[in-house]
């Protein structure tokens, strides 16, 4: 490199540390992800320092020497979820010729948490100059001086070219630092405790040397388990939990609950029969006393949809693990507050651990609140912790479908589908999108994919009906709505719609009667005033027809098919003024990219045409 000089460019996501400015939205990550912080992942503008610079000069110094960068993965969430919960592989792992100054400089440029590295640029050049002089490296963290004038100074120094050019040579390893103060293992504990939240993988190695030192503290067992869990390693955590002696008083029952609450919410996920095997930690205590009893027992409840008692036994219980479960109930019980739901899971995750499930829980409890910005934020948040559970791609769907965004929400559900192929509800999901999307056969095809999952589901059922209707398969259409009224026969719409189909194959007393049922259900189905006065206008009954279409428009202003059905029928009593008015209408209040627009434009040219004709008479 003699001659060269390194210049570091693209400042276009620089942050100015004195400046106020808000134009970047808080809980948006900002950078490139193989360089990006853990503060920027997280999307925490305002935390953004000169150490956060430091941190993406350490990915390019890892790359440099290890000759690969410092987190891989095939996708953009999934590198995200290394940077904020996994250490790169250590340098001289794969480069034993790297000077091991060298990797602790490294090390400690790439520390989690912005206050452990090195405060600037200027600071991490002044360690870098250490190593080449063959000192010792500091390892230290002064106050802030350059930021990223330092780095580019460091890149484009001699010292720093001569690191980068230089030929490695190993040295020595250097000894433990000794631990002064607290006994090793209470350090360790101490650090850990302090990472719990923000870094939990150092959490969790903190434990495992402090476990190495200190076997017998099953307290510190218990945690190392949970840590794990949030990490997403269910197996490793229940190993760890498994080592925890029955007779170790509150630790035991801490890890039998913890135990069944993984083996609980993992059926939950995988959907999956939740068998003898998994509750028998939970029902070997729920009958002792105290909260871990009365957890264990609100669990049982819930797994058994026994919401009301569920609550009963949660009831006064303090603590993460029952603002959890409280969340689950309320989010899970068809007649549960979903709003408590949302206040629940915000308890559970301040004092608890970031599970990415629990965010995935929010994120469903928000969209059943119509909350789409604050669900879709939720699936997001899942995605950087876990880029690879499906269950977070398929609830960043059902967020996009509910903002409008329906071909992100159905690139999210193929997504998911290609994680977990067996999940019936996101192929329904997405038969319900591809009908939205107008790709009808697209959608019968998604729906026979859920349907064979799951042979019970209406949802699909009632979707793919409608995507019968919506490519004339009238018979079809049939079929499916008689399936679901065998189930389910209060189901208003299917009622009403397949009173339309027969209609449409000429059996007009069986489509009036289905119409009428309807009706009975609910007087304030739009759709079923419509289609029951269009089949009294295919049997003659022209003002039985307008009087049931004039109670259409009047429950749903905004119903174009309304508006339309009763221009046809006013056309067919020869009220062509009328006609064309409706029409207007309907056009005026039709979504954007409504199918139906061309012909009914064309109807109404044609009405107009008719009209004026006969007022010139």
């Amino acid at each position: 490199m003699t001659g060269s000089r390194a210049f570091l460019a693209d400042f276009g996501l620089a942050k100015t540390v004195a400046t106020h400015s808000r134009l970047t939205r808080s809980g948006v990550a900002l950078g490139t992800p193989a360089y990006m912080s853990p503060e920027q992942a997280r999307g925490e503008v305002s935390s953004l320092t000169p150490a956060t610079d430091v941190w993406s000069l350490g990915c390019v110094l890892y790359e440099i020497l290890a000759g690969r960068p410092s987190w891989e993965a095939n996708t953009t969430p999934g590198i995200i979820a290394k940077v904020l919960l996994q250490e790169p592989p250590p340098l001289r792992r794969l480069r034993p010729e790297v000077p091991s100054g060298l990797e602790r400089a490294v090390r400690q440029a790439l520390a989690k948490r912005a206050a452990r590295r090195y405060a600037d640029g200027g600071v991490l050049r002044e360690e870098l100059d250490r190593v080449l002089r063959g000192e010792r490296p500091r390892a230290r963290v002064p106050g802030r001086r350059g930021t990223l004038l330092g780095i580019a100074a460091l890149l484009g120094s001699a010292g720093g070219a001569a690191l980068l050019a230089r030929g490695l040579r190993p040295d020595p390893p250097a000894p433990m630092p000794s631990v002064t103060g607290l006994p090793a293992t209470a350090t360790l504990a101490q650090r850990a405790r302090a990472l719990r939240s923000s870094d939990p993988l150092s959490a969790a190695e903190c434990l495992r040397q402090a476990l190495a030192l200190d076997p017998g503290r099953d307290d510190l067992r218990v945690e190392r388990g949970l840590l794990l869990w949030a990490l997403g390693r269910g197996d490793a955590a229940r190993e760890e939990w498994g080592l925890v002696p029955p007779g170790s008083r509150e630790s035991a029952a801490v890890a039998q609950l913890y135990l069944g609450l993984e083996l609980f919410f993992r059926s939950v996920e995988h959907r999956v029969w939740w068998d003898v095997e998994a509750r028998a930690p939970l029902e070997r205590l729920q009958a002792a006393p105290g909260p871990q009893g009365r957890l264990a027992l609100g669990v049982l409840l819930a797994a058994k949809r026994e919401w009301t008692r569920a609550r009963e036994a949660l009831a006064g219980v303090g603590g993460w693990e029952a603002d959890l479960l409280r969340g689950y109930v309320e989010g899970t019980d068809p007649e549960g507050d979903r709003r408590a739901a949302v206040r629940h899971y915000d308890s559970a995750l301040e004092a608890g651990l970031p599970f990415p499930w629990v965010y995935v829980n929010r994120s469903t409890a928000r969209e059943c609140l119509g909350d789409f910005g604050r669900a879709l934020a939720d699936s997001e948040r899942a995605l950087v912790l876990d880029g690879g559970l499906a269950a977070a791609w398929g609830s960043r769907g059902n967020a996009k479908r509910g903002a409008g965004d329906l071909e992100g929400a159905q690139a999210d559900y193929v997504r998911s589908l290609g994680l977990d192929p067996g999940n019936a509800t996101t192929w329904g999901n997405l038969g319900l999108v591809r009908r939205e999307l107008g790709d009808a056969p697209g959608a019968v095809v998604a729906c026979d994919e859920a349907l064979a999952r799951d042979a019970t589901a209406l949802q699909p059922l009632l979707n793919r009906a409608l995507a019968r209707q919506a490519l004339g398969d009238t018979r079809g259409a049939i079929e499916d709505y008689g399936r679901i009224l065998d189930r389910d026969d209060r189901n208003v719409h299917a009622w009403a719609n397949r009173g339309a189909e027969r209609a449409k194959l000429g059996d007009l007393a069986g489509g009036i009667s289905d119409l009428d049922r309807a009706l009975a259900l609910d007087p304030g189905c739009a759709v079923a005033w419509s289609n029951r006065g269009m089949a009294k206008q295919q049997s003659g009954e022209l003002e039985a027809a307008l009087a049931d279409l004039d109670r259409a428009v009047a429950l749903e202003p905004d119903y174009a098919f309304g508006w339309a059905n009763r221009g046809e029928t006013r056309a067919a009593l020869g009220d062509w003024a009328g006609a064309a008015s409706d029409l207007q209408r309907a056009l005026q209040v039709a979504p954007n990219g409504w199918p139906h627009r061309a012909l009914i434009e064309q109807r109404l040219a044609s009405v107009r045409k008719i009209q004026e004709r006969r007022e010139a008479r």
